[in-house]
C-alpha cells in the first residue's frame, strides 16, 4: 500500500482523485502531466528590476510567486538566487514532484532544454545561512 501524503488522506479517502487526498496539492496532482498550457507567468512589473523578475505563476495546483536572477544562456535558463512563495500552500505541501512538473511546463513554454536552479540562502527556518543545493531540471520526451 501507499504511503500516504497528508494526515487527512485516510478521512478523506473517498474523495480521492488520482490516488490522493483534495486537501493536499501533492496528493490531487500525484501521476499527472502538466503541460505548457496549463501553467500561466504573468510577470510583476513594480517588483521587477534588471537582472532580478518577479512573476506570479498559476498552475494546476495553484498560485506560487517567484523571484530570481534569471538568464537565459544556449537554451538554457538559469535561475539564480531563486525564492519561490506560495500562499495556497503550507511548509512542504508543493512538493518535489509538483516542482518537477512545473519545471517541465515552463521548459515547454520557453522552449528551452534546461533549467537550472540555484536557492538563495536561507533567512529563517531550517539551517539559517546554508544555501540548498544546485538543482537541474533536463527536458524529457513525453509519449
Amino acid at each position: 500500500m501507499r504511503k500516504a501524503h497528508c494526515k487527512t488522506m485516510p478521512v478523506h479517502r473517498q474523495n480521492r482523485p488520482l490516488g490522493g487526498c483534495v486537501h493536499c496539492a501533492s496528493c490531487l496532482y500525484t501521476g499527472s502531466v502538466w503541460a505548457a498550457a496549463n501553467i500561466e507567468i504573468v510577470l510583476d512589473e513594480d517588483l521587477t528590476d534588471d537582472p532580478v523578475l518577479t512573476a506570479e505563476i498559476a498552475t494546476p495546483a495553484g498560485r506560487l510567486k517567484a523571484m530570481a536572477d534569471v538568464s537565459l544562456d544556449n537554451r538554457t535558463l538559469h535561475l539564480i538566487g531563486l525564492h519561490l512563495h506560495g500562499d495556497d500552500f503550507g511548509p512542504n505541501e508543493f512538493g518535489s514532484a509538483n516542482l518537477r512538473r512545473l519545471a517541465d511546463a515552463v521548459m515547454e513554454k520557453l522552449n528551452c532544454h534546461a533549467i537550472i536552479v540555484e536557492g538563495a540562502t536561507r533567512t529563517s527556518g531550517a539551517n539559517p545561512g546554508a544555501a540548498p543545493k544546485r538543482l537541474c531540471f533536463r527536458r524529457r520526451l513525453r509519449p
